[in-house]
């Protein structure tokens, strides 16, 4: 098949990272990938395989309404002339829907990585459910996403679930030499219960939770550090809420780290804090690495997390719960029972060829029928 894939960006985010890992198992598989992205910020393109890199286009809008980045993705998709469409979010499906008044088009599928953002207005989501909505296929990365979005209105042509997928070969546990090394890379000792937090620095992840409640540990003599994966706008002040709670020793921050398995290998743990996810793709990767997990229960994380079992759920927000949690996980014994569960539960149900056969398995299935109709 010939593939094109739309989407926001190539900057490193949950739907970008699944965007280009689905891109490189498809280009794997003998499929032809072609990639417009609408925002001139590239980190994630040199991880894909150099055919696809060369074919990747960059068409930057200039608002929420840009006729000419509209028109020059219909001419593009005009001279690619794919057979299937992959539009990644609400956005590039408006996009797609938009440029195809100026082309014919192939069969879409709207890949859903979103529940509505609390910033979104309602004009936004009305013409986003109306684009989405025309699309022939909507993939869902879990029932409670699908259940969210039908109990609002929207309904698609065609509704499929395909969950993230983790690569289980990469993301596996760290032996006790790689864990020894990665620690010492940070400077932390045997006896200090190293807290992972892979998140963007963004105002939604809430990190500052986090910091409160490791506050409260340290004052109650618990020996810890806080390893921040990830960079963004959110730094300097964390760094300067770490220094007003007495936490600036023992809090570092990796900056962009393209392969978060090595700083993972250095945790005990891993939070996830935010105040809006959907099936975030850090949780599933730190199980994979039998990481236990703590984090908040918003959107489908309760799809990831059997609470009790595979990690721990808790109130967004809530730091009194958040510091017990994290507490109880001091123990070796549970830490490794829950990030045994949280393993298996992976390997099981989140494994990365798995969804990649059933993506493939959809796309083919529409470009065949647009085949077929085309030669009747």
């Amino acid at each position: 098949m010939r593939v094109q894939m739309v989407v926001n960006s190539l900057t490193v985010g949950g739907a970008e990272r699944h965007t280009v890992d689905l891109a490189c198992d498809l280009e794997r598989a003998g499929d032809e990938v072609h990639i417009a992205y609408l925002a001139q910020r590239h980190d994630l393109l040199d991880c894909l395989p150099l055919p696809v890199r060369l074919r990747a286009v960059c068409i930057p809008r200039a608002g929420p309404l840009d006729i000419v980045a509209v028109r020059r993705l219909a001419r593009l998709r005009a001279c690619v002339q794919p057979d299937v469409v992959l539009t990644v979010n609400q956005y590039p499906q408006v996009m797609q829907r938009w440029s195809a008044a100026f082309a014919r088009g192939a069969p879409v599928v709207n890949v859903q990585h979103s529940m509505a953002y609390p910033g979104d207005s309602p004009l936004k989501l009305v013409v986003g459910r109306s684009a989405l909505r025309a699309a022939d296929a909507l993939v869902y990365l879990s029932p409670s996403q699908q259940s969210y979005w039908r109990a609002r209105g929207l309904t698609g042509r065609r509704e499929v679930v395909i969950p993230n997928g983790v690569d289980l070969e990469r993301f596996r546990p760290a032996g006790a030499r790689r864990r020894a090394a990665a620690r010492a890379s940070i400077g932390a000792s045997d006896d200090e219960l190293v807290i992972g937090v892979c998140a963007g620095l963004r105002a939604e992840k809430r990190h500052e939770t986090l910091l409160h409640a490791a506050a409260q540990l340290a004052r109650d003599g618990l020996p810890l550090r806080l390893l921040l994966i990830g960079d963004g706008p959110r730094r300097p002040a964390l760094m300067q809420l770490a220094q007003d709670l007495g936490l600036a020793c023992r809090l570092q921050i990796t900056g962009f780290v393209l392969d978060v398995t090595q700083p993972l290998a250095a945790c005990d743990l891993v939070c996830l804090t935010s105040t809006h996810e959907t099936l975030p793709l850090a949780l599933l990767e730190a199980q994979a690495m039998a990481l236990p997990v703590v984090a908040s229960r918003i959107g489908a994380t309760a799809d990831i997390v059997d609470d009790g079992v595979s990690g721990f759920l808790v109130p967004p927000e809530d730091v009194g719960q958040l510091a017990n949690c994290v507490s109880r996980l001091a123990d070796p014994v549970l830490r490794m029972r829950i990030g045994e569960a949280g393993r298996r539960s992976v390997c099981t149900r989140f494994d990365r060829r798995q969804m990649t056969a059933a993506y493939r398995s959809l796309l083919a299935e529409l470009a065949q029928a647009r085949a077929r109709r085309e030669a009747a």
